[in-house]
Protein backbone atom coordinates (compact mmCIF):
# COMPACT_ATOMS: atom_id res chain seq x y z
CA UNK A 1 0.00 0.00 0.00
CA UNK A 2 2.41 2.51 1.00
CA UNK A 3 4.46 1.97 -2.49
CA UNK A 4 1.16 2.06 -4.44
CA UNK A 5 0.62 5.69 -2.36
CA UNK A 6 4.12 6.92 -3.07
CA UNK A 7 3.52 6.01 -6.52
CA UNK A 8 0.50 8.34 -6.60
CA UNK A 9 2.06 11.32 -4.75
CA UNK A 10 4.84 11.05 -8.29
CA UNK A 11 2.10 11.85 -10.80
CA UNK A 12 1.63 15.23 -11.87
CA UNK A 13 0.10 15.28 -15.62
CA UNK A 14 -1.01 12.53 -18.11
CA UNK A 15 -3.40 11.08 -20.98
CA UNK A 16 -4.88 8.46 -22.73
CA UNK A 17 -4.70 8.72 -26.49
CA UNK A 18 -6.67 5.91 -27.62
CA UNK A 19 -3.92 3.68 -27.49
CA UNK A 20 -1.62 5.91 -29.33
CA UNK A 21 1.69 7.95 -27.82
CA UNK A 22 4.08 9.71 -30.52
CA UNK A 23 6.78 10.31 -27.93
CA UNK A 24 7.05 9.79 -24.37
CA UNK A 25 9.83 9.59 -21.50
CA UNK A 26 10.28 6.85 -18.37
CA UNK A 27 10.78 9.03 -15.74
CA UNK A 28 10.58 6.00 -13.35
CA UNK A 29 9.52 2.98 -13.32
CA UNK A 30 6.41 2.34 -14.19
CA UNK A 31 5.48 6.04 -15.25
CA UNK A 32 5.26 7.71 -19.08
CA UNK A 33 5.51 11.16 -19.15
CA UNK A 34 4.00 12.94 -22.58
CA UNK A 35 3.38 16.07 -23.47
CA UNK A 36 2.11 18.23 -26.81
CA UNK A 37 0.44 21.57 -27.59
CA UNK A 38 -0.53 24.10 -29.95
CA UNK A 39 -0.38 27.51 -31.11
CA UNK A 40 -2.75 29.19 -33.99
CA UNK A 41 -3.91 32.68 -35.67
CA UNK A 42 -7.27 33.29 -36.93
CA UNK A 43 -9.01 36.00 -38.62
CA UNK A 44 -12.68 36.03 -40.30
CA UNK A 45 -13.97 38.49 -42.88
CA UNK A 46 -16.94 39.00 -40.80
CA UNK A 47 -18.70 38.36 -37.10
CA UNK A 48 -16.79 37.11 -34.16
CA UNK A 49 -16.42 33.52 -33.41
CA UNK A 50 -14.71 31.47 -30.81
CA UNK A 51 -12.67 34.80 -29.50
CA UNK A 52 -11.72 35.85 -33.15
CA UNK A 53 -12.67 38.60 -35.27
CA UNK A 54 -11.83 40.54 -38.32
CA UNK A 55 -8.45 41.73 -36.35
CA UNK A 56 -7.78 38.13 -35.90
CA UNK A 57 -5.62 37.20 -33.26
CA UNK A 58 -3.81 34.11 -31.48
CA UNK A 59 -5.74 33.33 -28.12
CA UNK A 60 -6.41 29.56 -29.36
CA UNK A 61 -3.39 27.74 -27.51
CA UNK A 62 -2.94 24.64 -25.67
CA UNK A 63 -0.22 22.69 -23.90
CA UNK A 64 -0.62 19.93 -22.09
CA UNK A 65 1.28 17.36 -19.58
CA UNK A 66 0.64 13.70 -19.37
CA UNK A 67 1.47 10.92 -17.73
CA UNK A 68 0.32 7.05 -16.81
CA UNK A 69 1.80 5.36 -13.99
CA UNK A 70 1.15 1.90 -13.30
CA UNK A 71 0.30 1.51 -9.34
CA UNK A 72 -0.06 -2.29 -9.77
CA UNK A 73 -0.52 -5.08 -12.21
CA UNK A 74 -4.02 -4.55 -12.66
CA UNK A 75 -3.96 -0.92 -11.93
CA UNK A 76 -3.00 2.21 -13.33
CA UNK A 77 -3.39 6.01 -12.73
CA UNK A 78 -3.80 8.38 -15.49
CA UNK A 79 -4.20 12.47 -15.57
CA UNK A 80 -3.57 15.16 -17.74
CA UNK A 81 -3.14 18.89 -16.52
CA UNK A 82 -3.23 21.40 -18.96
CA UNK A 83 -3.29 25.09 -19.68
CA UNK A 84 -3.92 27.51 -22.26
CA UNK A 85 -4.78 31.71 -22.55
CA UNK A 86 -8.63 30.77 -22.33
CA UNK A 87 -8.80 28.73 -19.48
CA UNK A 88 -7.32 28.59 -15.52
CA UNK A 89 -4.42 25.61 -15.16
CA UNK A 90 -6.74 22.29 -14.31
CA UNK A 91 -6.61 18.71 -14.11
CA UNK A 92 -8.50 17.91 -17.22
CA UNK A 93 -8.90 14.11 -16.31
CA UNK A 94 -7.53 12.15 -12.87
CA UNK A 95 -8.62 9.21 -12.81
CA UNK A 96 -7.73 5.20 -11.49
CA UNK A 97 -8.37 2.45 -13.24
CA UNK A 98 -8.37 -1.33 -12.29
CA UNK A 99 -8.15 -4.14 -15.21
CA UNK A 100 -10.76 -6.85 -13.68
CA UNK A 101 -10.06 -9.47 -16.41
CA UNK A 102 -8.23 -9.38 -19.47
CA UNK A 103 -11.80 -7.82 -21.38
CA UNK A 104 -13.01 -5.48 -18.40
CA UNK A 105 -11.47 -2.66 -16.94
CA UNK A 106 -12.91 0.23 -14.48
CA UNK A 107 -12.67 3.57 -14.15
CA UNK A 108 -13.02 6.09 -11.20
CA UNK A 109 -11.95 9.50 -10.56
CA UNK A 110 -12.32 12.66 -13.52
CA UNK A 111 -12.13 10.32 -16.42
CA UNK A 112 -11.99 11.02 -19.89
CA UNK A 113 -15.47 11.44 -21.39
CA UNK A 114 -16.21 8.62 -24.00
CA UNK A 115 -18.24 10.40 -26.66
CA UNK A 116 -17.90 9.78 -29.97
CA UNK A 117 -14.81 10.20 -32.10
CA UNK A 118 -12.92 13.06 -31.87
CA UNK A 119 -13.40 13.26 -28.03
CA UNK A 120 -10.64 10.32 -27.87
CA UNK A 121 -8.04 13.09 -28.73
CA UNK A 122 -9.81 15.95 -28.50
CA UNK A 123 -6.78 17.82 -26.67
CA UNK A 124 -4.01 16.68 -28.87
CA UNK A 125 -4.52 18.97 -32.00
CA UNK A 126 -1.40 16.75 -34.15
CA UNK A 127 -3.46 13.64 -33.82
CA UNK A 128 -6.69 15.85 -35.34
CA UNK A 129 -7.39 15.92 -39.22
CA UNK A 130 -8.68 19.30 -39.06
CA UNK A 131 -7.28 22.93 -37.46
CA UNK A 132 -11.11 23.69 -36.35
CA UNK A 133 -12.99 21.21 -34.75
CA UNK A 134 -16.04 20.11 -35.92
CA UNK A 135 -19.19 21.93 -34.80
CA UNK A 136 -20.79 18.05 -34.03
CA UNK A 137 -18.03 18.24 -31.05
CA UNK A 138 -17.99 22.22 -30.09
CA UNK A 139 -17.62 23.36 -26.94
CA UNK A 140 -19.26 26.46 -28.52
CA UNK A 141 -22.73 24.89 -29.32
CA UNK A 142 -22.13 23.08 -26.20
CA UNK A 143 -22.07 19.58 -27.68
CA UNK A 144 -19.66 17.68 -25.58
CA UNK A 145 -17.59 17.37 -22.81
CA UNK A 146 -13.87 16.84 -21.52
CA UNK A 147 -14.72 14.59 -18.96
CA UNK A 148 -17.25 13.39 -16.42
CA UNK A 149 -17.06 12.82 -12.91
CA UNK A 150 -17.87 9.43 -11.44
CA UNK A 151 -17.49 5.54 -12.39
CA UNK A 152 -16.99 3.88 -15.84
CA UNK A 153 -16.80 -0.18 -17.02
CA UNK A 154 -15.36 -1.04 -20.37
CA UNK A 155 -15.72 -4.45 -21.73
CA UNK A 156 -13.54 -5.62 -24.86
CA UNK A 157 -15.98 -8.58 -26.33
CA UNK A 158 -13.84 -11.21 -28.16
CA UNK A 159 -12.99 -11.76 -31.63
CA UNK A 160 -15.12 -13.11 -33.87
CA UNK A 161 -16.22 -13.34 -38.10
CA UNK A 162 -17.37 -10.17 -37.55
CA UNK A 163 -15.03 -8.31 -35.72
CA UNK A 164 -15.20 -6.58 -32.18
CA UNK A 165 -16.66 -4.09 -29.77
CA UNK A 166 -15.90 -2.29 -27.18
CA UNK A 167 -19.05 -1.71 -24.45
CA UNK A 168 -18.61 1.44 -22.52
CA UNK A 169 -21.22 2.78 -19.68
CA UNK A 170 -20.55 5.74 -17.07
CA UNK A 171 -22.47 7.40 -14.19
CA UNK A 172 -21.45 10.50 -12.55
CA UNK A 173 -21.53 14.14 -13.29
CA UNK A 174 -20.78 15.95 -16.37
CA UNK A 175 -16.93 18.22 -15.20
CA UNK A 176 -16.26 21.36 -17.10
CA UNK A 177 -12.96 23.22 -16.96
CA UNK A 178 -13.19 26.28 -14.39
CA UNK A 179 -14.93 29.86 -16.15
CA UNK A 180 -12.45 31.15 -19.34
CA UNK A 181 -10.11 33.74 -18.06
CA UNK A 182 -11.96 35.83 -21.28
CA UNK A 183 -15.25 35.06 -20.73
CA UNK A 184 -15.98 38.53 -19.22
CA UNK A 185 -15.64 39.43 -22.75
CA UNK A 186 -16.96 36.34 -24.86
CA UNK A 187 -19.00 34.11 -23.12
CA UNK A 188 -19.61 31.01 -24.27
CA UNK A 189 -22.87 30.13 -23.05
CA UNK A 190 -25.03 27.16 -24.78
CA UNK A 191 -27.43 27.96 -27.56
CA UNK A 192 -30.47 28.19 -25.97
CA UNK A 193 -32.25 31.34 -26.93
CA UNK A 194 -36.33 31.18 -28.05
CA UNK A 195 -38.23 33.71 -30.03
CA UNK A 196 -37.82 35.50 -33.11
CA UNK A 197 -34.06 36.76 -32.54
CA UNK A 198 -33.55 37.16 -28.69
CA UNK A 199 -30.67 37.07 -26.68
CA UNK A 200 -30.51 33.20 -24.84
CA UNK A 201 -33.43 33.33 -22.25
CA UNK A 202 -32.76 30.41 -20.30
CA UNK A 203 -29.55 29.42 -19.10
CA UNK A 204 -28.21 26.32 -17.72
CA UNK A 205 -26.53 26.30 -13.92
CA UNK A 206 -26.58 23.01 -12.85
CA UNK A 207 -25.54 19.30 -14.77
CA UNK A 208 -26.04 16.55 -12.65
CA UNK A 209 -26.68 12.50 -12.51
CA UNK A 210 -25.02 11.47 -15.52
CA UNK A 211 -25.84 8.59 -17.44
CA UNK A 212 -24.14 7.06 -21.00
CA UNK A 213 -22.19 4.64 -22.91
CA UNK A 214 -20.59 3.98 -26.09
CA UNK A 215 -20.32 1.15 -28.20
CA UNK A 216 -17.57 1.32 -30.84
CA UNK A 217 -17.75 -1.99 -33.41
CA UNK A 218 -14.53 -2.59 -35.18
CA UNK A 219 -15.55 -4.09 -38.19
CA UNK A 220 -13.78 -6.93 -40.42
CA UNK A 221 -12.55 -4.87 -42.97
CA UNK A 222 -9.23 -2.85 -42.06
CA UNK A 223 -9.59 0.53 -40.97
CA UNK A 224 -13.34 1.10 -40.84
CA UNK A 225 -15.03 1.28 -37.35
CA UNK A 226 -18.38 2.74 -36.12
CA UNK A 227 -19.32 4.45 -32.86
CA UNK A 228 -22.88 4.92 -31.12
CA UNK A 229 -22.80 7.33 -27.90
CA UNK A 230 -25.39 8.33 -25.65
CA UNK A 231 -26.12 10.10 -22.44
CA UNK A 232 -28.82 11.66 -20.35
CA UNK A 233 -28.05 14.42 -17.69
CA UNK A 234 -30.67 16.45 -15.46
CA UNK A 235 -30.06 19.86 -15.83
CA UNK A 236 -31.26 23.26 -13.84
CA UNK A 237 -32.49 26.02 -16.00
CA UNK A 238 -32.11 29.90 -14.53
CA UNK A 239 -34.21 32.18 -16.40
CA UNK A 240 -32.07 35.67 -17.23
CA UNK A 241 -32.71 39.02 -16.79
CA UNK A 242 -34.58 39.76 -20.35
CA UNK A 243 -36.71 36.16 -19.75
CA UNK A 244 -40.83 36.99 -19.86
CA UNK A 245 -42.48 37.02 -16.15
CA UNK A 246 -43.51 33.42 -16.94
CA UNK A 247 -40.47 32.12 -17.33
CA UNK A 248 -39.47 30.12 -13.94
CA UNK A 249 -36.27 28.30 -12.77
CA UNK A 250 -37.44 24.45 -14.03
CA UNK A 251 -34.98 20.82 -13.88
CA UNK A 252 -35.09 18.93 -17.05
CA UNK A 253 -33.17 16.90 -18.75
CA UNK A 254 -30.59 17.36 -21.72
CA UNK A 255 -30.29 13.85 -24.07
CA UNK A 256 -27.06 13.36 -26.42
CA UNK A 257 -27.00 11.13 -29.04
CA UNK A 258 -23.75 10.52 -31.87
CA UNK A 259 -23.50 8.40 -34.42
CA UNK A 260 -20.12 8.05 -35.79
CA UNK A 261 -18.12 6.26 -38.73
CA UNK A 262 -14.22 6.18 -39.38
CA UNK A 263 -12.13 4.65 -42.29
CA UNK A 264 -8.98 5.16 -42.02
CA UNK A 265 -6.02 3.25 -44.09
CA UNK A 266 -3.17 3.12 -46.40
CA UNK A 267 -3.19 7.15 -45.63
CA UNK A 268 -6.84 7.42 -46.79
CA UNK A 269 -8.92 9.23 -43.80
CA UNK A 270 -12.68 9.31 -43.66
CA UNK A 271 -14.55 10.45 -40.90
CA UNK A 272 -18.47 11.27 -39.96
CA UNK A 273 -20.38 12.15 -37.03
CA UNK A 274 -24.12 13.12 -36.52
CA UNK A 275 -24.72 14.69 -33.22
CA UNK A 276 -28.20 15.36 -31.66
CA UNK A 277 -28.70 17.65 -28.86
CA UNK A 278 -32.04 18.05 -26.52
CA UNK A 279 -33.28 20.01 -24.14
CA UNK A 280 -37.14 18.98 -23.50
CA UNK A 281 -39.31 22.20 -22.38
CA UNK A 282 -41.36 22.67 -19.22
CA UNK A 283 -42.54 25.87 -16.79
CA UNK A 284 -42.85 28.20 -20.12
CA UNK A 285 -39.56 26.93 -21.42
CA UNK A 286 -40.09 25.50 -24.91
CA UNK A 287 -37.38 23.33 -25.30
CA UNK A 288 -34.23 23.05 -27.47
CA UNK A 289 -33.14 20.33 -30.40
CA UNK A 290 -30.12 21.27 -31.87
CA UNK A 291 -28.60 19.01 -34.41
CA UNK A 292 -25.03 19.00 -35.97
CA UNK A 293 -22.91 16.78 -39.04
CA UNK A 294 -19.95 16.76 -40.86
CA UNK A 295 -17.85 14.89 -42.73
CA UNK A 296 -14.21 15.01 -43.34
CA UNK A 297 -11.93 13.59 -45.47
CA UNK A 298 -8.04 13.46 -46.29
CA UNK A 299 -5.41 11.70 -47.72
CA UNK A 300 -1.64 11.62 -46.55
CA UNK A 301 0.99 12.98 -49.49
CA UNK A 302 4.28 12.40 -48.69
CA UNK A 303 4.62 14.89 -45.67
CA UNK A 304 1.32 16.57 -46.89
CA UNK A 305 -1.81 15.65 -45.50
CA UNK A 306 -4.72 17.61 -47.88
CA UNK A 307 -7.81 17.31 -46.28
CA UNK A 308 -11.89 19.18 -47.11
CA UNK A 309 -14.83 19.07 -45.02
CA UNK A 310 -18.14 19.91 -45.15
CA UNK A 311 -20.82 20.51 -42.33
CA UNK A 312 -23.95 22.29 -40.73
CA UNK A 313 -25.41 22.81 -37.76
CA UNK A 314 -28.71 23.68 -36.67
CA UNK A 315 -28.61 25.13 -32.56
CA UNK A 316 -32.13 25.40 -32.06
CA UNK A 317 -35.05 23.48 -34.75
CA UNK A 318 -38.25 25.90 -33.34
CA UNK A 319 -35.99 28.62 -35.45
CA UNK A 320 -33.78 26.60 -38.45
CA UNK A 321 -34.83 29.25 -40.95
CA UNK A 322 -33.45 32.11 -39.19
CA UNK A 323 -29.63 31.99 -39.81
CA UNK A 324 -28.87 33.50 -35.76
CA UNK A 325 -29.45 29.33 -35.25
CA UNK A 326 -27.90 27.72 -38.68
CA UNK A 327 -24.50 27.68 -40.00
CA UNK A 328 -23.41 25.83 -43.02
CA UNK A 329 -19.77 25.48 -43.80
CA UNK A 330 -17.14 24.18 -45.77
CA UNK A 331 -13.72 23.65 -45.61
CA UNK A 332 -10.28 22.95 -47.49
CA UNK A 333 -6.56 22.95 -45.71
CA UNK A 334 -3.37 20.99 -45.21
CA UNK A 335 -1.37 19.49 -42.92
CA UNK A 336 2.75 19.42 -43.15
CA UNK A 337 4.84 17.65 -41.27
CA UNK A 338 7.77 19.78 -40.38
CA UNK A 339 9.80 17.38 -37.90
CA UNK A 340 8.43 13.98 -37.06
CA UNK A 341 7.03 15.83 -34.06
CA UNK A 342 6.36 19.45 -35.36
CA UNK A 343 3.23 19.86 -37.53
CA UNK A 344 2.09 22.99 -39.62
CA UNK A 345 -1.78 23.38 -40.96
CA UNK A 346 -3.73 25.91 -43.08
CA UNK A 347 -7.64 25.77 -43.14
CA UNK A 348 -9.79 28.06 -45.03
CA UNK A 349 -13.67 28.01 -44.01
CA UNK A 350 -16.57 29.55 -46.05
CA UNK A 351 -19.44 29.90 -43.73
CA UNK A 352 -23.56 30.65 -44.42
CA UNK A 353 -25.24 31.88 -41.47
CA UNK A 354 -23.86 32.70 -38.04
CA UNK A 355 -25.35 30.13 -35.12
CA UNK A 356 -21.34 29.75 -34.06
CA UNK A 357 -21.02 33.62 -33.20
CA UNK A 358 -24.35 33.56 -31.41
CA UNK A 359 -23.82 30.40 -29.71
CA UNK A 360 -20.43 31.45 -28.48
CA UNK A 361 -22.07 35.12 -27.79
CA UNK A 362 -19.00 36.25 -29.16
CA UNK A 363 -20.40 38.68 -32.15
CA UNK A 364 -19.83 42.62 -31.82
CA UNK A 365 -23.92 42.30 -32.93
CA UNK A 366 -24.62 40.50 -29.80
CA UNK A 367 -23.33 41.34 -26.52
CA UNK A 368 -25.11 38.97 -23.22
CA UNK A 369 -28.33 39.91 -23.02
CA UNK A 370 -28.25 42.13 -26.13
CA UNK A 371 -31.36 41.93 -28.81
CA UNK A 372 -30.67 42.15 -32.54
CA UNK A 373 -30.82 45.51 -33.70
CA UNK A 374 -34.51 46.09 -36.37
CA UNK A 375 -32.90 47.17 -39.69
CA UNK A 376 -29.65 47.47 -38.78
CA UNK A 377 -26.16 46.03 -37.27
CA UNK A 378 -26.87 42.27 -39.01
CA UNK A 379 -24.09 39.67 -39.06
CA UNK A 380 -23.39 38.57 -42.47
CA UNK A 381 -24.56 35.97 -43.71
CA UNK A 382 -21.42 34.37 -45.91
CA UNK A 383 -18.61 35.09 -44.13
CA UNK A 384 -14.80 33.54 -44.25
CA UNK A 385 -12.35 32.16 -41.53
CA UNK A 386 -8.60 31.40 -42.12
CA UNK A 387 -6.46 30.25 -39.77
CA UNK A 388 -3.00 28.92 -39.37
CA UNK A 389 -1.26 26.72 -36.72
CA UNK A 390 1.73 24.63 -35.41
CA UNK A 391 1.47 22.07 -33.49
CA UNK A 392 3.65 19.97 -31.51
CA UNK A 393 4.61 16.54 -29.23
CA UNK A 394 7.30 15.68 -27.21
Amino acid sequence: MRKIIAKIVLVIPVVVMGGTRAYAYDVANGFTLDGFGYQDYRQTSANRVDYVGQTGNGVHNFLGLLMVGQLTDRSKLWAQLQANTTNHPNFTWLFLDWQFTDSVTGHVGRVKFPFGLINEYIDNKALQMTLTLPFAVSESADMTYDSYTGVGLDWNTPDTPWGNSLLQGFFGNTYTSPAPILATTYPNNPPVAIGPASATQMQPTTDLHLLGGRVTWNTPLTGLRFMLSGSVTEVGLQPLALTPANYASLMTREYRLMYSAEYRRDGLWVQSEYNLHRFPGGAGYVGIDADSAYVQAGVTVGKFLPYIRAQTVVTNQNLSSNPNFYQQQWSVGSNYALLANLNVRLELDRNHGFAMPIASQGSPYYPPGAMLAPGGGVPALNWNEVGVEMNFTF
